[in-house]
């Protein structure tokens, strides 16, 4: 009964995690355990700066970034596990269930009006060689990497909070979640939240990217570059 289970042992696992500090390939393993932390809290801007220029376009973030999958940036925002089952991983796991709440505050400091495209992405890659990650048009036989609603603040015409429900293969471009269109010396503040879901593979990335990135060439792929520099004020808060 409930009582042999819970006294019981536990079944072998199918493969044992890499130790922390291990170079080379990782074994992920199976997660068991208890994190810490409810919210990450981002202001997306230029270094030494309090805003994001239109210059720095085009330019993603690492969402739910991994070790083992930074997007070449080197940031690991895998939440600490303050309780697991022995034999199972120690930082394998996304930031399931965690709300992400990301500030992008623009500023077109260019004499010529701008228009902007954001976009939710999975890429294939987990560490991108150089930061520049390419993207094409998914198999339909891919796995789906990310599966859930994004919301977003700051769009063209739409003054309130517009929600999408995003499904996504590995590999996937897109899609465009909308244009931010800035006239000579505008700013604006977009806000992009979501809560990350449970059965979403890590990492993604938050996409900025010009306007002229619309219609991506799916044979060619569209690359673009992940830059952490602008990942200024992470915390993430204890629930």
């Amino acid at each position: 009964g409930l009582l042999g289970l819970l006294d019981g042992p536990l079944s072998p696992k199918g493969h044992q995690p890499t130790p922390p500090g291990h170079a080379g390939g990782i074994v992920y393993s199976q997660v068991s355990g208890v994190q810490r932390g409810a919210r990450w809290l981002a202001r997306l801007t230029d270094p030494g700066s309090d805003a994001l220029s239109v210059g720095s376009v085009p330019v993603g973030w690492p969402v739910s970034a991994l070790v083992g999958g930074t997007m070449a940036t080197g940031q690991v925002q895998t939440a600490p596990l303050v309780a697991f089952y022995p034999g199972t991983a120690w930082a394998a796991h996304g930031n399931y269930g965690v709300e992400y709440h990301l500030t992008l505050p623009l500023l077109n400091d260019t004499p010529e009006p701008v228009t902007l495209q954001l976009a939710l992405e999975s890429p294939q890659e987990r560490e991108p060689p150089g930061g520049v990650v390419s993207l094409a048009a998914a198999s339909p036989n891919a796995p789906v990497r990310f599966r859930g609603p994004v919301a977003v603040q700051g769009l063209d015409g739409s003054p309130g909070e517009r929600v999408f429900h995003l499904v996504q293969r590995r590999g996937q471009p897109g899609p465009l979640l909308g244009a931010i269109t800035l006239a000579p010396g505008e700013d604006r503040t977009v806000v992009v939240r979501l809560v990350y879901p449970a059965d979403a593979t890590p990492p993604q990335v938050l996409s900025l990217l010009s306007a002229h990135t619309l219609a991506p060439d799916p044979h060619a792929g569209d690359p673009r570059r992940i830059d952490v520099d602008a990942l200024i004020a992470p915390l993430l808060e204890g629930s």
